[in-house]
């Protein structure tokens, strides 16, 4: 069960388990939960098993959590699955079967090699571009929905290997940690909605799915490509999408400054245009920004950049006055 000395897992658990931490931000621990468990479990099953732990090379004191007995760690399970929910049982043998609270929490955590994952990643995302190169745009432009889907599924199919081989893994580097749960969680979406839709035919929702998993694959990529030099195939897609989204983040936080009567304002100019969808309740999301963004391109404004300002209320009641006097017009020639 155990799958690195003893002082390995100490560590992990240290960086993940502090009970301030917990406290002051939920959110992030709620999403370490899985990982805290798997962690628990292997700092249990080292001191029932007696892995002995190696030489420490750090100066920070990790003996309270290696002299902990095993009641004391069961209690310490205990107390963060109450927190967490689920139950974990170490009796081998038990009678009492319980339901897992996911495929991750009867599976042990797993430190791995950076550069191997490196190269790993590298081969996977490669083999799904050489079978997204088999179909032309033309090709892709006349699938029917099913043929679309299955076309999805059958890339996501080259990095399953991928996702199974390091959705538990842990690394030394905390980077390349988190890079490596982000992107499997992206194949881990897009494998599931191409499942599911084999049973709804939802394509939307599918559609959706896919594409906020892309979104996080895209910024994995970028990165690593960036910043680890990765010799990626054609990663121009991705680049462009990052682009994207950081440019309505960035308009975004920008128009968090506006406000709010501006921002309703401009957003009711946006609706009795067409551009409908965004609520007008004076906060400047993501849809009211692809909304202005979308106005500024479709009339000819530049820059093209999601801001609101007095120049685009400006723009917008002059496109408006103008609609209004094109629909007299035509109601004058009918």
């Amino acid at each position: 069960m155990i799958v690195s000395p003893m002082n390995q897992i100490v560590k992990y658990f240290h960086r993940y388990y502090n009970e301030d931490r917990c406290q002051k931000n939920v959110g992030r621990y709620v999403m370490n939960k899985r990982m805290l468990s798997l962690l628990v479990s292997a700092v249990l099953a080292g001191s029932v098993f007696g892995v002995p732990a190696t030489a420490e090379e750090t100066t920070t004191d990790y003996s309270y959590l290696e002299d902990m007995s095993v009641k004391e760690l069961k209690e310490l399970d205990a107390a963060i699955h109450d927190i967490i929910g689920g139950t974990v049982s170490y009796e081998k043998n038990t009678e009492a079967e319980t339901e897992p609270e996911s495929e991750l929490s009867t599976e042990v955590a797993v430190l791995m090699d950076e550069q191997e994952f490196l190269d790993d990643i590298v081969a996977s995302y490669n083999a799904r571009s050489i079978e997204a190169d088999r179909y032309s745009n033309a090709e892709l432009n006349t699938m029917s929905n099913d043929e679309f889907i299955q076309y999805y599924a059958n890339l996501v199919e080259q990095e399953r290997w991928l996702y199974e081989k390091y959705k538990n893994a842990i690394f030394e580097d905390l980077n390349i940690q988190y890079l490596c749960q982000t992107y499997c969680a992206g194949v881990k979406s897009q494998i599931e909605c191409c499942e599911k839709y084999q049973d709804d035919h939802d394509y939307d929702k599918c559609t959706n799915s896919w594409t906020a998993a892309f979104n996080k694959r895209s910024y994995v990529i970028v990165e690593l490509a960036d910043y680890y030099n990765l010799p990626f195939g054609d990663v121009s897609d991705m680049r462009e999408n990052t682009k994207y989204l950081d440019s309505l983040n960035e308009a975004e936080t920008r128009n968090s400054q506006v406000d709010t009567e501006t921002v309703k304002k401009a957003q009711q100019l946006l609706d009795d245009i067409g551009f409908k969808g965004s609520a007008v309740d004076g906060v400047a999301g993501k849809k009211t920004v692809k909304s202005i963004k979308r106005f500024q391109e479709m009339y000819g404004y530049s820059p093209v950049d999601g801001m609101i300002d007095d120049e685009l209320i400006t723009q917008l009641e002059q496109v408006k006055e103008e609609k209004g006097l094109f629909e007299e017009e035509s109601e004058t020639m009918e």
